[in-house]
């Protein structure tokens, strides 16, 4: 055992040395939760336990199980079958309790659930820190399906603590995964980002319109279910507040026939496409960012509105910088639990000086077991019963309290935006914030008011004033040069690709590091062109954790020998890796 963490758990193992042993008392650890299995064991319990707790989850709807509290190692072992049925599937050991490990590393189960690959024991050193540790975690396993599973000693006594723990596990999970998959797919952004761009020689720059709308009152319009509470008054605002609407809630405000002033559409996926096909809205501005899926223009015949929100990636990056689209400061305050069309609508009425900012139809839960308002789509109602077996951590079924303290349904998504909105509201004081918002889960420190009972400015041609503003910030940009050059540069890649693996595979079976000069001078020649930091830096990270997931090197076990097999392995891997990306790039780019 002593070896094997050495060599898998190095520094574990120097911490455990440098901690100070102290005889263990069984009453105090029986007092304090963290040998609760053992006494089950001794009084025929545990089986009976471990069967309870596994029966309320669905396991094969999981990739990832985290074990709060190790014990003697009876719940884990449960699990070595559900991991040998799925490579792919990790489970990962907590522990907090330096007696409580001691004792588990004694135990006859331990060297078979260290020594497993699928098996990660990681130690929270310093409880204070559980958010630092859990946020660590979730980039380390950025895993979509996965649960919290408490040692049921521990679930009795820190079972408020630990509901806690779950539900940041869960939110920074959420984070991660989103990023990490933008980052795996990320030639699939750019097939939609690079059609995207021709539309800027049509296009106005909305981070021009900067303080355009100072101390006008700003509607931003959610879709859920209360926003019919406020249509009509909605209506009646049409000349005194600018609406603003993203998504679904374009839809919705377009089954009463009401237009907004500006729409929002930010999503790269197929579902953004339908939900704005099934809307009447034609020729209000769209404002867009680059990142969006494509087919979304066939729906509009209205100006569109450039974006800058650094959301596309290095490519997008490059290209705006090439063109000289300047960059304007938004408003601090959003983090990155800021995924939604919601919170780009606040930064876009904060930045154009709009006060106050007025939230309706947010309800961010199922009002009323519905899930949408009316008009977005036809069946609406919500089987919370199916809700329940969601696996996937941002859509989570939650229960909280609404404005009237009663309980409704909420998701781990929506209290992130929940939060994040409320710490934008309290970054930024000089602006007002009122949710009108009849129902829902609300915001910490926005107070809830009916539409009817605000005041308004007088009347104004508002829509007069965004079309001055258009005309006055077209862009008319042409990237027909820009795409060129990133073709070329991708074809010179091709041949250093192709050389870098003629080169691996006259090193292959020689026991030789793969890694020499010659490799060395590849990578460097590689990493100067264009086209390496547009399209295939951003996916250097995924590739190494998908690689190791897939391959499960054992590397503490590895004579070296097979360490100089498994090293040239992966870097064949990874020039494979870019010579498909490289043609994926060029056969998308000529198709244009």
């Amino acid at each position: 055992m002593e070896y094997l963490l050495e060599k898998r758990y190095t520094q574990l193992a120097f911490f455990l040395r440098m901690v100070h042993e102290k005889p263990f008392h069984f009453c105090e650890g029986r007092e304090n939760g963290y040998l609760g299995d053992f006494f089950l064991h001794r009084r025929g319990q545990i089986q009976e336990e471990i069967q309870t707790t596994f029966s309320k989850i669905e396991l094969n709807r999981l990739e990832l199980i985290y074990f709060y509290g190790i014990g003697l190692g009876h719940y884990a072992e449960t699990l070595l079958k559900w991991l040998e049925e799925d490579k792919r599937r990790d489970l990962v050991l907590i522990e907090e309790n330096v007696e409580a490990l001691r004792l588990f590393l004694f135990s006859q189960r331990a060297f078979i659930l260290l020594s497993h690959p699928q098996i990660h024991l990681r130690f929270l050193i310093d409880p204070t820190k559980w958010k630092q540790f859990f946020e660590e975690r979730a980039y380390e396993f950025p895993i979509e399906n996965i649960e919290l599973i408490p040692l049921e000693s521990l679930k009795r006594k820190k079972s408020r603590q630990i509901a806690s723990f779950r539900l940041h596990l869960m939110r920074r999970t959420t984070v991660h995964h989103a990023i990490f998959m933008e980052e795996k797919y990320y030639p699939y952004f750019l097939k939609n980002m690079v059609p995207n761009f021709f539309h800027l020689k049509d296009a106005f720059y909305l981070n021009r319109f900067q303080n355009a709308f100072q101390n006008v009152p700003a509607l931003i319009c959610g879709a859920g279910p209360s926003l019919k509470d406020e249509l009509d008054e909605i209506k009646k605002k049409e000349h005194q507040a600018l609406i603003i609407a993203g998504g679904s809630a374009i839809t919705a405000l377009s089954h009463r026939h009401i237009l907004p002033h500006l729409a929002i559409a930010i999503d790269p996926n197929e579902e953004e496409y339908k939900r704005f096909r099934a809307n009447i809205v034609f020729e209000v501005p769209l404002l867009y960012t680059n990142r969006l899926f494509s087919r979304v223009f066939e729906t509009f015949n209205g100006p569109l509105g450039y974006v800058r929100a650094v959301s596309g990636g290095p490519v997008e990056s490059w290209i705006e910088e090439e063109l000289g689209i300047e960059k304007l400061s938004l408003r601090k305050g959003f983090d990155i639990e800021a995924l939604s069309v919601t919170t780009t609508a606040i930064q876009v009425a904060a930045m154009m000086g709009c006060n106050p900012i007025i939230l309706v139809g947010v309800d961010l839960a199922f009002t009323n077991q519905s899930f949408y308002a009316p008009g977005v789509i036809g069946k609406n109602i919500v089987s919370l019963e199916e809700r329940k077996k969601e696996s996937r951590a941002s859509e989570r079924l939650m229960k909280r309290k609404d404005g009237a303290k009663k309980p409704v349904y909420t998701l781990v998504k929506w209290i992130m935006e929940s939060e994040t909105i409320s710490r934008f509201a309290k970054k930024n004081k000089d602006i007002s914030f009122v949710n009108v918002t009849s129902k829902g889960i609300g915001f910490k420190g926005i107070p809830n008011q009916k539409l009817s009972h605000l005041s308004f400015p007088s009347p104004f041609d508002i829509r007069g004033r965004i079309h001055q503003l258009i005309e006055e910030n077209r862009l008319a940009f042409s990237v027909g040069p820009l795409i060129q050059r990133l073709k070329n540069s991708l074809k010179k890649g091709k041949n250093i690709i192709e050389g870098a693996l003629s080169h691996l595979k006259s090193l292959q079976g020689k026991n030789k590091d793969p890694e020499d000069g010659k490799m060395f001078f590849y990578q460097m020649e590689f990493e100067e062109l264009i086209a390496y930091k547009c399209c295939f830096d951003p996916l250097a990270l995924t590739f190494e954790k998908e690689f190791l997931k897939t391959n499960r090197p054992i590397y503490w076990d590895m004579e070296e020998k097979e360490k100089f097999a498994m090293r040239w392995k992966r870097l064949f891997a990874k020039w494979i890796h870019r010579y498909e990306l490289n043609a994926f790039y060029l056969k998308e780019l000529e198709k244009i």
